[in-house]
């Protein structure tokens, strides 16, 4: 306790100090009138200048600007100079008469317009002269430097550039433009931060703080953005003021500190996190910087060259004159002597006490890194055994739920394999109850046949008992009959010739199985396929084929129906098949959905829907002459939600075998329109309708038919902004119309 006693007397004592420095050189530069002379020559009224991070040791003033910022004149003077300094700046050179220049820099040319003045022009404090260049977000450097010249010849300088070329130039020694620009900077560089009693203060952060923390720093209620922490500082004018973290993203601190901002040198903040989560402001650092006398104005007087030829008495006075300068330039150089030397002693007794509090701060720093280390590993052990419980349940869970999975699974299985069981016994009962009906109708025929047989036998006992005795009576008539005969078998011959000129075409059995599934139970319903089945049958009937017309078909009745239409065709049959409802494809084959399709899975959709091929390959097997599968299914797919491998949109390209052809009402991708738009008032799908109309075209083969629907699709499809291109897979041999 008696440390810390001593501590806080000493720090209370250090900011008295401070304070009475501070407040002393405010007092003692108070009554400068050259200071009232000064500005920045910047366009600014902010209280706070941006300025390249720095210790601030260096006598000119580098505060950063907006592009195209105006720069303006720091005091009352003329521009003698304006343009490049060296290859990487460019200058303006300010005189203000009394053996002071300004010299104004930056690494960017400057932005001229027509209100830039012309070297030699009387400028006055604040007035306009350029703008400053540079990217479009990235603020410029700009130098302040101030010179005070080291004899009178630049004094009536005020057009540089034609003064160096001039009688007048060459009579005071200058050969060029660069050796007066060198004049100039030979000079005395003053301390304009001191001149202007501006102090830098600088922010260091602690390594767990980040921009995320997203906080405020304000300085005597005044609030600072710190747009690059790490690259800026600012520059103020000196004296106390009170800081404080304000707020942030997860905090709200109200904490304050003093800080003492002087103009020799830079004043280091610390921005840190507390123990309990806030970010907080901490006196930090000093550095201080080079100290100059206060400006003084010279006084240049042209009376100071006297005559040689004056009198004894007027050199005796200026003698007297000359020893009374030097006299109080002895007392004015003592009394710098003395005030630097009691800034050497504060500032060391202040180096001693910072040296004295970061060890303090460097101890608790350590104590409270060591306690925030045990935290984080407190709380990391913590967090890894929650994780692994967390870990250890959700597997668990996992688990559970694949058994549960898994015994669904088999239990739809089992109804899956009892169904098909159930399914393939009737199946049988039925090949059993068919093959029973087929022995019967053979035995029939057979006992038919037996019969026949015996009646031709009896016939032809008959007749040969009748040739008999036609032979023995006709013996004598053989000649006649061998003539007779001949003149039969001409005519014979006529009559084929005519009939086979005659005869007409004889076509093939034609079926045809059409089906149209509109009420789907589970998934979208349709609107005309029903329609469009009932349609199509009835065009069918009209050019001779046998039509089994179905409607809304459950999976069973769907299946029977491929099976009694299989069953139905022979070989040398023409064959059509008519499909209009919901089709998606899987992988790369194509499934016709009946209406009580559920899709829970993939396998269950493969399972309960008909695979298009399938029926392909059923007609192929019964050898059919021609065949034609007419698929309008590509429509939007139903079971978004089941499974990636199902096709969003369309069918999938097929195979057909020889002797058929396949057509899809849309192309791969593509979507089938039902309708043209709001006023189609069409009962059939934009395919069908056109199908119906040049299936009657009389003359027309069936691929001719098929190409004509295609082109047809295509042209009314984009006539409404839609891309719809019927699909046809052709392997047809020969040539088959609808309609001779």
């Amino acid at each position: 306790m008696r440390i810390l006693r001593v501590s806080s007397k000493v720090r209370l004592c250090l900011i008295s100090v401070l304070a009475w420095l501070l407040l002393g050189m405010g007092a003692a530069w108070a009554g400068d009138a050259e200071r009232d002379q000064w500005i920045l020559p910047a366009a600014s009224d902010q209280r706070v200048v941006h300025i390249p991070r720095s210790t601030g040791g260096d006598k000119s003033i580098t505060f950063l600007v907006e592009p195209f910022a105006p720069v303006v004149s720091p005091a009352d003077g003329v521009l003698i100079y304006k343009g490049p300094l060296s290859e990487s700046e460019t200058a303006l050179v300010v005189s203000h008469g009394v053996g002071t220049y300004s010299v104004i820099t930056s690494p960017f040319e400057w932005e001229l317009s027509h209100f830039v003045p012309a070297p030699g022009f009387g400028l006055s404090q604040g007035q306009f002269l350029v703008n400053a260049r540079g990217g479009a977000s990235v603020r410029i450097p700009v130098t302040w430097r101030l010179f005070r010249g080291v004899d009178d010849r630049l004094q009536s300088v005020r057009d540089l550039d034609q003064f160096v070329v001039s009688a007048e130039g060459r009579q005071l020694g200058f050969h060029n433009r660069a050796e007066a620009l060198d004049r100039i900077f030979s000079g005395k560089e003053i301390n304009t931060k001191q001149l202007m009693n501006l102090g830098a203060v600088q922010f260091d952060f602690g390594g767990d703080i980040s921009k995320q923390d997203e906080f405020a720093v304000t300085l005597d209620k005044k609030e600072i953005a710190l747009v690059d922490q790490i690259l800026e500082a600012f520059l103020m004018p000196a004296g106390a003021y009170e800081i404080a973290v304000t707020s942030g993203r997860f905090f709200k601190s109200t904490k304050t500190n003093t800080v003492f901002v002087m103009a020799t040198g830079t004043s280091k903040q610390w921005i840190q996190r507390a123990r309990n989560g806030d970010i907080m402001a901490v006196m930090s650092d000093f550095i201080p910087g080079s100290v100059d006398a206060p400006v003084q104005a010279a006084n240049v007087d042209a009376a100071q060259k006297q005559d040689e030829s004056n009198s004894q008495s007027a050199n005796a006075e200026q003698a007297r004159l000359a020893e009374d300068e030097r006299v109080k330039e002895r007392e004015r150089l003592a009394n710098e002597a003395q005030t630097k030397e009691a800034e050497r002693l504060a500032q060391e007794a202040q180096a001693k006490e910072r040296e004295r509090l970061a060890q303090e701060a460097k101890a608790r720093e350590v104590e409270r890194l060591a306690e925030i280390a045990k935290a984080k590993e407190q709380e990391r052990l913590a967090q890894e055994t929650t994780a692994k419980e967390q870990q250890r349940i959700v597997q668990e869970a996992q688990a559970r739920e694949r058994e549960r999975v898994l015994q669904v699974a088999r239990v739809k299985e089992q109804e899956r394999l009892s169904q098909e069981a159930k399914v393939r016994d009737a199946e049988r009962l039925a090949e059993i109850a068919k093959a029973k009906e087929q022995a019967r109708l053979a035995q029939e025929t057979r006992d038919k046949e037996t019969e026949r047989l015996a009646l031709v036998t009896k016939e032809q006992e008959r007749r040969a008992q009748q040739e008999r005795i036609s032979n023995e009576l006709l013996q004598a008539a053989r000649q006649r009959d061998e003539e007779l005969v001949k003149l039969r078998q001409q005519l014979a011959k006529l009559e084929d010739e005519k009939v086979g000129k005659d005869q007409k075409t004889i076509y093939a059995t034609r079926r045809a199985l059409v089906i149209g599934n509109d009420t789907y139970r589970q998934v979208t319903k349709l609107v005309n396929a029903r329609e469009d089945a009932r349609a199509i049958a009835e065009s069918l009937q009209q050019v001779g084929y046998q039509v089994t017309l179905k409607l809304d078909l459950t999976e069973k009745d769907m299946k029977a129906a491929l099976r009694t239409f299989k069953g139905q065709v022979e070989g040398g049959d023409e064959v059509l098949v008519f499909f209009a409802g919901h089709g998606v494809q899987l992988g790369a084959a194509n499934y016709l959905l009946p209406v009580d399709i559920a899709g829970e899975s993939e396998e269950q959709i493969k399972d309960e829907s008909i695979q298009l091929q399938r029926v392909l390959d059923d007609m192929s097997e019964k050898k059919a002459k021609f065949t034609l599968a007419m698929i309008d299914a590509c429509r939007d797919n139903p079971f978004k939600t089941v499974n990636r491998n199902i096709s969003g949109r369309g069918l999938a390209p097929t195979t057909a075998a020889t002797g058929q052809m396949v057509i899809f009402s849309a192309g791969a991708g593509q979507q089938a329109l039902d309708k043209l738009g709001p006023a189609d008032k069409s009962r059939n799908g934009l395919f069908t309708r056109i199908f119906l109309k040049e299936m009657q075209k009389p003359g027309l083969s069936i691929d001719k038919v098929v190409r004509n629907v295609r082109n047809e699709v295509v042209g009314m499809a984009r006539s409404v902004g839609h891309e719809q291109v019927p699909a046809i897979y052709d392997q047809v041999v020969g040539e088959f119309y609808f309609r001779r």
